[in-house]
């Protein structure tokens, strides 16, 4: 296509945005492009919650997220009324959800332009070059988002009601320390009952380096005699690792998560039809990285000396949140695990 001078159109942004697919779908190209988000793709894996989004709420770009209850619930005696228990009257408390709304407090954003004389002069199309920046800056926004995961779960730790087994509750930090060589298969027979004695009715293990290898040759292992109880171990509890956001420095660590505790959302301001704000125009794109999530994409074009310059921002806003009908106070749905420096 060839280029509209002075501007990016409609069209060449259609033309950017197929050519980001191909990129995208390319492995040897995806591999650029492609965030570590581990995290991200585990809370958004184990979610529960639906995410209803305000529109109305134009400042705050706030959601409603609704959280399944039933809590305080208990079995009843049986009455007989003379004629047996009553078994036509069937009413009961009625089970529903929970819902809330939130503001979403974090926003990142990335910029970057491009040099319109430049392309007057190779056979490289500008439009490329934008869809190199649309999928750079899906990168490292999508990173950003995971990394902050990490600060808001540890945000969200409880506290762990078992004192005894091979980890030790540490009342300073609210996680549970286990030494270094503890940390193998026979560790989750402990973690099982852990999660059996806080309530956890669907727990998941979300690791940073913490067992990775070991687990990781252990359940390469298991179709050897010897390999089979390791691997056995190893499958009681679902177990996800994130190597890059998890760990800080030397301290390896890894949180215990209920299904349904935590819930992620994003919010857009703006549809994928550009739309006209004086000298901007602002549109969404779809996220390649994290899946059924949009970024807020703004562009304008300037001169600079002779030179035509084109100018994009990236912008996401987002939180992750915590469940608030837990049925007791304290248990919030994730427990941390700190590894020992041995």
């Amino acid at each position: 296509m060839a280029f509209q001078s002075g501007d990016f159109s409609e069209s060449q942004l259609t033309t950017s945005l197929v050519t980001a697919d191909r990129m995208f779908a390319d492995p040897l190209r995806k591999a650029d492009f492609e965030a570590n988000i581990d995290l991200f793709k585990t809370i958004k894996t184990e979610q529960s919650a639906n995410v209803d989004i305000l529109q109305e709420s134009e400042k705050d770009r706030d959601v409603k997220i609704y959280w399944a209850t039933m809590c305080g619930e208990e079995a009843v005696d049986c009455v007989d009324n003379g004629t047996g228990d009553d078994d036509c009257d069937l009413a009961g408390n009625e089970l529903g959800s929970d819902s809330k709304t939130y503001s979403l407090t974090k926003c990142k954003k990335w910029k970057f332009s491009v040099d319109e004389h430049k392309f007057r002069t190779n056979n490289l199309p500008m439009e490329e070059v934008v869809a190199k920046g649309f999928l750079m800056g899906d990168k490292i926004l999508s990173e950003a988002v995971a990394a902050t995961g990490k600060a808001r779960i540890e945000s969200f730790k409880g506290t762990n009601v078992v004192t005894n087994g091979v980890g030790t509750p540490n009342a300073t930090t609210s996680e549970t320390d286990i030494a270094a060589n503890d940390w193998n298969e026979r560790t989750f027979a402990y973690l099982y009952r852990v999660a059996k004695l806080n309530g956890f009715n669907n727990p998941f293990l979300l690791s940073g380096n913490n067992m990775f290898e070991e687990r990781l040759i252990t359940m390469l292992s298991q179709a050897n005699a010897e390999g089979k109880g390791a691997a056995a171990l190893y499958k009681l509890m679902r177990t996800y690792f994130d190597l890059v956001n998890i760990d800080s420095g030397t301290t390896e660590k890894t949180y215990m998560i209920n299904r349904g505790a935590i819930a992620f959302a994003s919010k857009v301001y703006y549809g994928a039809t550009p739309v006209k704000y004086k000298t901007q125009d602002r549109y969404s794109i779809a996220s390649r990285n994290m899946d059924g999530h949009r970024i807020d994409v703004y562009y304008t074009n300037r001169c600079e000396g002779s030179k035509i310059m084109h100018d994009f921002q990236m912008k996401i806003k987002y939180d992750y949140f915590l469940n608030p009908t837990g049925c007791d106070a304290g248990k919030t749905g994730v427990l941390a695990f700190n590894k020992l420096n041995a």
